[in-house]
């Protein structure tokens, strides 16, 4: 489509993707997917570790990732996902959502998970080095 730009596959396990990935989502303003089916997407913690807002849609659970640091609209509302993308396009709100998603961030890596997991299930976690007992 006129003034967008495909950028292909990026696998993270390629350096030289993980590079060009990091570039892009440095030189962004805030990450949009509108997707009609997303369970979680994963994508939109990256986007956050960033330091960048996103945008996504109300399918599935992306907005426990997005909320209140972006914004998530309904799929079919096109009218909706263009008033997110001028709100965020502003640099100064996409520059405050940008570092209040960059702090959520913390909630969502796999060390805070796991440890929410653990404490969920009653079970102690082991530290390095902390010997028995």
């Amino acid at each position: 489509a006129e003034n967008v730009t495909g950028h292909g596959m990026l696998r993270v396990s390629d350096k030289a993707d993980r590079n060009r990935l990091d570039r892009l989502f440095g030189a962004s303003t805030c990450f949009v997917m509108p997707s009609w089916h997303e369970p979680f997407g994963i994508v939109f913690s990256e986007a956050s570790a960033a330091g960048m807002p996103s945008i996504g849609t109300t399918a599935g659970g992306c907005a426990e990732l997005i909320e209140p640091i972006g914004r998530v609209v309904h799929p079919a509302d096109d009218d909706a996902l263009v008033a997110a993308m001028l709100e965020l396009a502003d640099p100064d709100t996409a520059r405050q959502l940008g570092a209040a998603a960059r702090e959520r961030a913390e909630l969502f890596t796999w060390e805070a998970v796991g440890e929410r997991m653990l404490r969920a299930l009653g079970i102690a976690r082991e530290r390095p080095g902390a010997g028995p007992g």
